[in-house]
């Protein structure tokens, strides 16, 4: 049903301001405010002063209405963005307050959740937060300690990064595969970078460099002639562990011979020099890939141990065996190793193997990974030895090797620390062992 309203009181002010087109002989004056209605309700008549008014008066009303309230409206959000503004500088929020070193340091446990890991998408995801957060991070010199060359990372990205550096120690990392398909060889690009970090050697705190062939290890390492005082971690890898390489030789005066500080070294497929004064008072060893004659005999690795009485980590893989036979020694010419914790022997060979271990005691020893060494029965026997004296072994794994099932009962028997057990690919087993 339809429904007719009429206006009770109708009242129009006259400001001044605007003048409404006259109609016949009667005009009206009007402005944006001076149109007030009241009290709405059917059946009312128009009052007598609005009845005469006509339509373009009562439009021209309207539009000056609307003008007016959409000046208000923009001085409205001009008032709201300037308290805005004014809210962020009088009172900011709890991350701007912070100081500008608690905030980079922040910033580095979150590029660096741990000394060896770091979480590459975090320093540009910070940067790209906002100018403030950018300028922190590109003047914290802690954020750009890891500087990368390899196939997806370019020596003028490097030079960027080892500027903002500035003083602190550098962890270095080469990595060059056969993959590699950028303008210019690897050697190239080798002794640019090179070239490039040289200088700052002083600064080193870790180098590793993986590279094809032993010819890119020694050139590479040519050029590591000055003291590395902070030198930490040293690990070389050579893809290529099987080419013959005659004409290339190892650096003679790598670092000068000073490397105080030197804890881990890990090497596969290079021949440094068993002799040579990096293997020294290290931490962790670890020797990979050595074939056709440039593998360290038992009495090398033995020297390497006595000259590294605090070591924690010894790791042996594939290594071409020695034709010697196995040496054994009475007690009083063992190598004590009081902090050596764990040893990974794969594919060694048995007979260099097991010479060292007769020479060595190890009563600290938690865990232990033998593999593809053949007969494990007299490792069994080294391990039995030991724990007369003292053995808190608590992980043993045992991978691709063939034994006496009583040795290994007997080793158990005296292993009461030992919490894992792997056998992998081991069918001289019943399953009476697990019942010990």
């Amino acid at each position: 049903m339809e429904q007719t309203f009429s206006f009770e009181h109708l009242q129009v002010y006259g400001c001044g301001k605007g003048r409404l087109p006259s109609t016949g002989s009667r005009s009206a004056q009007l402005t944006s405010s001076s149109l007030f209605i009241s009290s709405c309700h059917p059946d009312a008549a128009y009052p007598e002063s609005v009845a005469n008014l006509s339509i373009p008066h009562l439009r021209q009303a309207l539009c000056l209405l609307e003008s007016e309230m959409a000046n208000l409206r923009t001085k409205r959000e001009e008032i709201e963005s300037r308290l805005e503004q004014a809210v962020r500088t009088q009172c900011p929020s709890p991350i701007h307050r912070l100081p500008y070193e608690l905030l980079a340091s922040i910033f580095a446990m979150g590029v660096f959740p741990s000394e060896e890991e770091e979480d590459p998408l975090m320093l540009p995801t910070l940067m790209l937060v906002s100018r403030y957060w950018h300028d922190i991070a590109i003047n914290t010199p802690t954020l750009w300690s890891k500087i990368r060359i390899g196939n997806h990372n370019s020596v003028e990205k490097a030079a960027r990064v080892l500027a903002r550096s500035k003083s602190v120690p550098l962890n270095i990392s080469i990595d060059f595969n056969d993959r590699y398909n950028r303008q210019g060889s690897i050697s190239d690009v080798l002794m640019r970078a090179m070239n490039l970090l040289a200088p700052s050697i002083c600064r080193w705190k870790s180098f590793h460099i993986s590279v094809p062939n032993r010819l890119q290890a020694n050139t590479a390492l040519s050029h590591c002639v000055s003291e590395a005082p902070l030198l930490k971690v040293f690990t070389v890898h050579v893809f290529h562990s099987m080419q013959e390489d005659v004409v290339s030789q190892p650096p003679n005066s790598l670092f000068s011979g000073s490397t105080p500080a030197l804890e881990v070294c890990s090497l596969k497929s290079f021949h440094l020099g068993w002799g040579h004064s990096v293997l020294r008072n290290l931490q962790v060893i670890k020797f990979d890939g050595y074939w056709n004659g440039s593998d360290p005999s038992a009495l090398m690795i033995l020297g390497i141990l006595q000259a590294c009485s605090g070591i924690r980590e010894l790791t042996l893989r594939n290594l071409s065996d020695v034709s010697e036979s196995r040496t054994t020694s009475s007690s009083t010419d063992l190598i004590h190793l009081p902090h050596l914790a764990k040893i990974s022997l794969y594919y060694s060979g048995s007979n260099r193997t097991l010479s060292v271990l007769d020479r060595i005691s190890f009563p600290v020893l938690e865990r232990i990974d033998i593999g593809y060494l053949d007969d494990a029965g007299p490792f069994f026997d080294i391990l039995h030895r030991q724990s007369l004296s003292s053995l808190p072994l608590q992980h043993l794994h045992v991978e691709s090797v063939y034994f006496g099932e009583a040795k290994l009962v007997r080793l158990l028997q005296r292993l009461p620390s030992l919490h894992t057990l792997d056998l992998v690919d081991v069918e001289d087993l019943s399953s009476d062992v697990l019942k010990v």
